[in-house]
C-alpha cells in the first residue's frame, strides 16, 4: 500500500503509486482522507440520522429500517450527505490524488456517493466496469473508501480483478435484476467475465478508513456481500483530469473560461 503522506514529498513514491495503478488497475492508498475529515463527516451523519430516527434509533438502527424498507428514505437520507459540506472536503483530498496520479493542475468530480449496505443488502452489484456506465470523459479515477468502520471480509470489502482493465472497455450483458421495495436494477456484466475470472487474480479491499481504493475506469470489480450486524457506510467519487480535455466534459459541467 502506498502511503500518501509520502507521495507528497517523495517522487519515487509518487512513480510507485502510478506504475502499480497503471499495471495492477488499482492501488491502495494509505491516509488519503484525514481523519478529522471523516470525524466531521461522521458527526454529520449522526445529525442525519437523528432526524430520521424513530423511537430513538441510532444510526445503525436507522440505516437498516430504511435501506430494508423505504427505498425513496435512503435516497434522501444519501442525498442530503452527499451534499454536505464535510463529504465535498473529502472529495477536495481525493481530488489531490488524481493531481498527483495524473500531474495536471485542473481536476473535477463528475460523480460521488454514500452507499449504504445493509445486513440484509440484496442490491449488490455484480462484476462491472465503471466505464460501462459513464461514456466520458474517456479518463477518470475511481475510488472505493470505507467511511467508519474498516473494510473487511466480514461487512463486504470491495473485489476487485488484477489486470482485467488491460483490454480496455469491453462488450457486456445487461442483466436485469428485481427488486423488493424499489425499481429494478440493470447491470452490464462483461460477456468474457468467466475467462476474467480463471485468468485475472481476485484481491480483496481490506483496508482502514482514511485509506482509498483508486480504481482504473476500466477495472473489473463487484460489491461483496455484508455478513455483519452493521450497515456499510462506504464511499464512491469519480474524479477526472481535465487539462486539455475540456471538450469531452463539456456536456457533463458548464467549465469556465
Amino acid at each position: 500500500m502506498v502511503d500518501f503522506t509520502k507521495i507528497m514529498i517523495s517522487v519515487a513514491e509518487r512513480d510507485k503509486l502510478v506504475a502499480t495503478y497503471h499495471n495492477q488497475g488499482y492501488v491502495k492508498v494509505a491516509d488519503a482522507i484525514p481523519i478529522e475529515k471523516i470525524q466531521a463527516l461522521e458527526r454529520a451523519i449522526n445529525h442525519v440520522a437523528a432526524e430520521f430516527s424513530e423511537k430513538n434509533e441510532d444510526r445503525n438502527e436507522v440505516g437498516i429500517r430504511i435501506a430494508d424498507t423505504s427505498p425513496h428514505a435512503l435516497h434522501e437520507f444519501t442525498q442530503v450527505l452527499r451534499m454536505s459540506p464535510e463529504f465535498h472536503a473529502i472529495e477536495t483530498e481525493l481530488q489531490k490524488v488524481v493531481r498527483y496520479i495524473y500531474e495536471c493542475s485542473t481536476v473535477i468530480t463528475i460523480q460521488s456517493n454514500i452507499l449504504m449496505g445493509s445486513p440484509k443488502d440484496n442490491t449488490l452489484f455484480d462484476w462491472h466496469q465503471e466505464a460501462s456506465y459513464i461514456a466520458e470523459p474517456d479518463e477518470f479515477v475511481n475510488f472505493w473508501y470505507p467511511l467508519f468502520d474498516d473494510a473487511s471480509e466480514d461487512n463486504g470489502a470491495m473485489r476487485m480483478l488484477e489486470g482485467s482493465h488491460i483490454d480496455g472497455t469491453l462488450p457486456y450483458n445487461e442483466v436485469r435484476k428485481p427488486q423488493e421495495n424499489g425499481p429494478d436494477i440493470v447491470e452490464q456484466i462483461p460477456s468474457n467475465i468467466k475467462t476474467l475470472r480463471e485468468e485475472c487474480r481476485e484481491v480483496r479491499s481490506t483496508i482502514s478508513r482514511g485509506d482509498v481504493i483508486v480504481m482504473h475506469p476500466d477495472l473489473v470489480h463487484r460489491s461483496s456481500d455484508n455478513r455483519s450486524e452493521s450497515v456499510r457506510f462506504t464511499g464512491t467519487t469519480k474524479i477526472a483530469p481535465i487539462d486539455g480535455i475540456e471538450k469531452k466534459v463539456s456536456d457533463i459541467v458548464d467549465i469556465p473560461h
